[in-house]
């Protein structure tokens, strides 16, 4: 919601949007740092490696060393891409 509310203030449609989420009786959902960092903590991350592996062997070479150069450094990928063209 927060990303929205940014888009919409850059967007020039702020007060659309706030009327919107106040008509839609949306709520911000406020977490204590400590919440946030404990379900990073817990996370499990098998999940997201046995997907990695399946997409790994039905993409081309270049494509692939990409998105496991993302996973391994943590960028976005958008830093990702440019930083694999750069290398």
């Amino acid at each position: 919601m927060a990303a929205l509310a940014n888009l919409s203030k850059f967007l020039g449609c702020y007060g659309y949007w706030r009327n919107f989420v106040r008509n839609a009786g949306f709520r911000w959902e406020k977490k204590v740092s400590l919440d946030i960092v404990l379900d990073i903590m817990n996370t499990n991350l098998q999940d997201c490696w046995s997907w990695l592996k399946q997409v790994l062997e039905e993409l081309h070479e270049e494509y692939g060393c990409v998105l496991v150069f993302a996973a391994l450094t943590g960028l976005r990928p958008g830093e990702a891409v440019k930083s694999t063209s750069l290398i």
